[in-house]
């Protein structure tokens, strides 16, 4: 038998969040901020794993939800404040935000 490990050490916090966009270039970029900002600062910052998903047809679509699991809640909250975008992300497209 192998020995289980303890509730403790298995607890973790899972952010889910919900991004509710328009038809048309809005989910481009969407899905391009979270390709080049927020998966790569979330990775510098050691927050694994985490996981981006979408709806091919549902109810309010299109939408983006992102899950993350972080060890404890401290470490969820200074993502933004930790981690600037890096060079390559500023490079990229201009026209995230309309």
């Amino acid at each position: 038998m192998q020995a289980q490990t303890s509730p403790a050490s298995q607890r973790a916090v899972i952010e889910l969040r919900y991004f509710r966009m328009r038809n048309g270039r809005q989910v481009e970029r969407t899905t391009e901020y979270l390709r080049r900002g927020l998966l790569p600062a979330s990775e510098r910052a050691g927050i694994r794993p985490v996981g981006c998903f979408n709806a091919v047809f549902a109810p309010d679509s299109p939408f983006i939800m992102t899950l993350a699991s972080y060890p404890s809640l401290p470490p969820s909250r200074p993502l933004a404040r930790s981690s600037p975008p890096t060079r390559s992300f500023w490079r990229g497209p201009t026209n995230i935000i309309p």
